[in-house]
């Protein structure tokens, strides 16, 4: 009796289908292993943009946090200045308006003199001019005004005004000298009824 020997792996094909499951097993750690390297590569990179945008805004919140402590010191001197300017304001409101009653009160016996004078000063008082002399004499007739201003200009606008009261409604403004007295200007104003030496 003959005996025959039969390589069932060969004839089933199992040493070829191994060989390539071993390939494919291989292909695909190689796979799974690139694709963990470019996943760590992008991690990496996002996480280092992620970092340098941190930073970036971190920079930028300490600039606005001294922009805005920086504002706010200079919005508080402004605020200090504005106060400081309207008390001064009301000050001078306040003793114009003492002014006004104890001129409203003054009774002369002569209205149209020295108490509507007085008044009508009172009322067109400009900053910048100071008065260290008035003499009203004639009923109001003869008037005569002086003192110091910081701008020379300031005195025509201030006798225009000063001729719509009605207390110098028909007085005449005809003598204006003004001397130069640094830092300001000295003026004296007459009436045109007046004599320079004041008689």
């Amino acid at each position: 009796m003959a005996e025959q020997t039969i390589n069932l792996y060969l004839k089933l094909g199992v040493e070829t289908q191994g060989y390539k499951s071993a390939k494919l097993g291989g292909l695909a750690v190689a796979v799974l292993a690139f694709g963990f390297v470019v996943a760590a590569g992008y991690l990496t990179y996002r996480n280092a943009s992620l970092n340098e945008s941190l930073v970036s805004l971190t920079r930028d919140n300490q600039q606005l946090q001294t922009q805005i402590a920086a504002a706010s010191q200079s919005q508080g001197a402004a605020l200090a200045e504005l106060r400081e300017t309207l008390s001064n304001v009301q000050r001078q409101r306040q003793g114009r308006a003492r002014l006004l009653q104890v001129l409203a009160r003054a009774d002369t016996g002569d209205r149209q003199g020295f108490s509507e004078v007085l008044l009508g000063l009172a009322r067109q008082h400009e900053e910048g001019i100071t008065l260290s002399r008035i003499e009203v004499r004639e009923r109001g007739a003869d008037f005569l005004m002086s003192g110091s201003v910081k701008q020379a200009s300031a005195i025509p606008d201030f006798l225009l005004r000063l001729g719509g009261e009605s207390a110098f409604s028909d007085m005449a403004f005809g003598k204006v000298k003004f001397t130069e007295a640094a830092p300001n200007t000295d003026f004296e104003v007459r009436s045109w009824s007046l004599a320079e030496d004041g008689s």
